[in-house]
């Protein structure tokens, strides 16, 4: 167990090894999750008949396979990496600007 501070909060995380490193799991404060027994309140019991559950195996067992994460990429991760395609280089911005403020200036 550790605390650990992210996002301007303390948080509780589990830690265990893996490999040569360590895994955090990130736990929550009884007052920040969600309260059992209200999350699925709203939601109805249904009568599931013997066709539609052979229908979800069926669909599930032809979709199941090996996750392979090698196979995703963080879109997140390279969205913050990557130069935003409409912010140009420091360098030719603050040129732009002077070019701007010359022509401004002398009208």
């Amino acid at each position: 167990m550790a605390a650990w501070v992210l996002t301007n909060r303390e948080h509780i995380i589990a830690l265990e090894p893996l490999e040569k490193g360590l895994v955090g799991t990130l736990l929550r404060y009884p007052y920040r999750g969600p309260r059992r027994g209200r999350v699925f309140d709203d939601i109805q019991d249904v009568k599931v008949t013997k066709d539609m559950l052979d229908l979800a195996r069926h669909i599930v067992d032809q979709k199941a396979g090996r996750f392979e994460p090698e196979k995703f990429e963080d879109h997140y991760e390279t969205a913050l990496v990557e130069p935003h395609p409409t912010r140009s280089a420091p360098a030719s911005r603050s040129r732009q600007r002077r070019g701007r403020r010359a022509r401004t200036s002398s009208t």
